[in-house]
């Protein structure tokens, strides 16, 4: 038989704050590798993380891994259309959670949430050393 644990409201809210800066921190490294990366691997990654985020969704105690992978493969396979409202709904979830915790996009100096990509592009050029400056202009 399960042992019930008794919760108060502002204990898991609390929990469920510190869990997201947490997670939040450990992920850095993979939002730094995501902003630097092509459009391939980033596509690769999102796809990786949102599969990986359903299995362990779907998982419970005793769960077949091989039917749960299935599942959540299906779920990824499947139009928004196609998708059942529950299965859309954890998907969305999955995609989110990608944004929030790896892309992190950049509030533009308006709050628009739109960057200046002129500004972006000189911002990385004042981090770049003078052999990539080097590069980079002649590439252009």
């Amino acid at each position: 038989m399960a042992k019930h644990i008794t919760l108060t409201f502002a204990t898991f809210a609390h929990s469920l704050g510190a869990h997201q800066r947490l997670t939040l921190e450990a992920s850095q490294l993979w939002h730094e590798e995501y902003i630097t990366a092509d459009k391939a691997t980033q596509t690769a990654r999102r796809e990786e993380f949102i599969l990986n985020y359903l299995i362990g969704y779907l998982s419970k105690p005793k769960s077949d891994l091989a039917k749960v992978t299935k599942h959540a493969k299906k779920i990824m396979g499947q139009s928004r259309d196609d998708r059942t409202a529950d299965d859309h709904k954890l998907y969305s979830a999955a995609r989110m959670k990608f944004t929030y915790h790896i892309v992190r996009p950049e509030k533009s100096a308006d709050g628009s949430g739109k960057v200046d990509p002129v500004a972006k592009a000189l911002e990385w050029v004042a981090k770049m050393t003078p052999a990539q400056k080097r590069k980079f202009l002649a590439a252009m």
